[in-house]
């Protein structure tokens, strides 16, 4: 969702940042390295790498949540039409960073959270893995992953994607990737080619 669908992590990092230098200034340095190199995890293995057992880890991810859940989020450019049009055709699934609810609630506002079949969120499981394998249950299609089409914009989004055998288109146009857009409401040439 966030980078994908809307425009949220800066002011998500900010507020994240200012939470943590409130407890412990000293962890701001540690709190970047993690974030920036396990974005894939759960918020709370993240909140348990940075404050160890020295902390209650629940009471701050669910503080953490609650922070940033009253981000003001902004869907990019056609995005919102763009997945009203893609759902009259194609079964979408969603996979965030972020909280189930709060995700709901930011879908809710675009009234696009019916769009989506399953709405997956980072809590407590592993954002990729354990998040296609609960799309491929949910599915009931052994040829899954030859039908699936994963819509990302990091490198972990590609793996994942790939380890599963599934095209993987990525969002932003710098990385030099088969199939790149700047935003998903481009994607409709890349559709044509991979049907």
């Amino acid at each position: 969702m966030d980078w994908t669908l809307v425009h949220s992590m800066d002011d998500t990092t900010k507020i994240i940042y200012e939470y943590i230098r409130n407890i412990d200034e000293d962890l701001i340095d540690k709190s970047k390295y993690i974030f920036e190199t396990t974005f894939w995890f759960p918020l709370i293995k993240q909140v348990e790498m940075i404050f160890w057992n020295f902390y209650d880890i629940e009471k701050i991810t669910n503080e953490i949540y609650d922070a940033i859940s009253d981000v003001k989020i902004e869907f990019f450019p056609w995005v919102i039409e763009k997945i009203n049009e893609l759902s009259k055709n194609y079964t979408l699934f969603l996979t965030t960073w972020n909280t189930t609810s709060t995700a709901i609630k930011h879908l809710e506002e675009a009234s696009l959270k019916d769009k989506f079949d399953m709405i997956l969120w980072s809590d407590k499981l592993l954002k990729w893995r354990e998040h296609l394998e609960k799309f491929i249950a949910y599915s009931c299609d052994e040829n899954f992953c030859k039908k699936a089409i994963y819509t990302g914009d990091w490198d972990w989004d590609k793996l994942f994607a790939w380890e599963f055998g599934i095209d993987f288109i990525r969002i932003w146009k710098f990385w030099k990737d088969k199939y790149e857009i700047n935003s998903v409401a481009e994607i409709d040439e890349i559709l044509k080619i991979l049907k």
